[in-house]
């Protein structure tokens, strides 16, 4: 079996994957998942919901207008965009515990399943919503 280049012989190449194997490597990675919200940044540092994913986990159970507050019980305060990220996406069909502030009613906590989602094809938005 050949190992690394240097066991070929001089102008050969390693010979081609096997494409069955190459699906089996596939499936074994799991499929980053997330809620299918977009934010909005508030005036005073906070996260806005400005559209949420048509048929997404965040679909009638996140609005838009909701403040996001906590992934999974850690407060977003402070977080970049990259820590956030990371706590939002996930395996495909793992919990994500969301606290939202919701305007009006108060602090909400939703519980959603990660899955995968087009925010950009759709979602609809506050704009949307208007006549």
């Amino acid at each position: 079996m050949l190992s690394s280049p240097d066991d070929l012989a001089e102008g050969e190449k390693f010979p081609p994957r096997d494409p069955e194997r190459q699906g089996i490597q596939r499936l074994e990675k799991p499929q980053l998942g997330g809620v299918g919200i977009v934010f909005q940044g508030t005036d005073d540092g906070g996260l806005r919901v400005s559209s949420v994913s048509f048929g997404g986990p965040a679909e009638n159970k996140v609005m838009i207008g909701d403040i996001l507050i906590t992934v999974n019980s850690i407060p977003i305060d402070g977080m970049t965009d990259q820590e956030l990220a990371k706590n939002l996406l996930g395996p495909v069909g793992s919990p994500v515990q969301l606290g939202v502030l919701r305007p009006g009613v108060g602090l909400l906590q939703l519980s959603l399943i990660r899955s995968v989602t087009n925010n950009q094809r759709n979602a609809y938005n506050a704009s949307s919503l208007t006549p």
